[in-house]
């Protein structure tokens, strides 16, 4: 199928960028608490309620945009929410702004509240019925690649992590050695994924003109 259907073939690729995009969305509380200095209890309580008012905003807004244009249009609208995700998450790390978290954290429940919905759709209208499971195995398949992205950011943080000081405690001087952890590297990163998994929904056709004229020659035939 990957070799002989090519909008499939770009579906998957275009899935695996934006999947990889969401290695950043785990280093938001370390970030956080870490970086700039949020307390722990606060930053349960804000992000579980700013990433549900962004995860019911867009599932309201995923409904009427898939009724009005189709699932590609749901992919675009998903994508556009990871780019602000990512983009407002690397603001954040280069100005120290809370706020710009803290709407970084609406993005992210909107992200999620439709990618895997808006997948599902462009997936079930695009393959044909009898070859629908095999459609869905390779997307899923393919998708679990996505699982890694956060170990990769973390493998970034490892390697451009570096001392601010060297370690001159055998000096006896009680100097700790300070890590700075440039967060703003793994947001960058993320944010170019998902514009490259923007590029690739652009390049997806929207699959419902494709499904009507399948049918219509199956009724033909």
């Amino acid at each position: 199928i990957l070799r002989q259907d090519r909008p499939f073939r770009r579906f998957i690729t275009m899935r695996l960028f934006i999947d990889m995009a969401v290695m950043a969305a785990p280093f938001y509380a370390v970030f956080a608490i870490g970086t700039l200095a949020i307390p722990r209890d606060r930053l349960v309580g804000d992000s579980i309620i700013l990433i549900q008012i962004g995860n019911a905003t867009a599932s309201l807004l995923m409904a009427y945009v898939s009724r009005r244009s189709g699932s590609r249009a749901v992919l675009l609208v998903a994508v556009t929410f990871a780019i602000i995700e990512t983009g407002l998450a690397l603001f954040s790390a280069l100005s120290g702004g809370i706020l710009l978290l803290h709407l970084a954290f609406i993005a992210t429940g909107a992200f999620h509240g439709i990618i895997y919905a808006g997948y599902f759709d462009w997936v079930i209208t695009y393959a044909p019925a009898s070859d629908r499971p095999i459609y869905f195995g390779l997307s899923n398949t393919f998708g679990a690649v996505g699982n890694l992205g956060p170990v990769i950011g973390g493998a970034i943080l490892q390697v451009v992590s570096r001392p601010a000081l060297p370690d001159l405690r055998w000096l006896g001087w009680g100097i700790t050695p300070v890590s700075v952890t440039p967060y703003a590297v793994v947001f960058t990163v993320a944010l170019g994924l998902a514009v490259i998994g923007l590029v690739g929904v652009l390049r997806l056709p929207e699959p419902r003109p494709l499904a009507a004229q399948r049918d219509l020659a199956a009724a033909a035939g």
